[in-house]
């Protein structure tokens, strides 16, 4: 299951970089499918944490 489907990995943090980009009032504004721009905030959020969690 991948984070999109509800499930975040797990990351290595020796082996693994998470990059995000800042463009969060932008993308919360788009029509995006098939995800709303909320939902692409909010798993961008979900893998900081579980990065974060993990010594990333």
């Amino acid at each position: 299951m991948t984070a999109f489907e509800g499930e975040p990995a797990t990351p290595d943090p020796a082996r693994t970089a998470l990059v995000l980009a800042d463009p969060i009032g932008r993308i919360a504004a788009l029509p995006l499918a098939p995800r709303s721009g909320r939902q692409v905030i909010d798993v961008a959020r979900k893998s900081a944490d579980t990065f974060r969690a993990v010594g990333g």
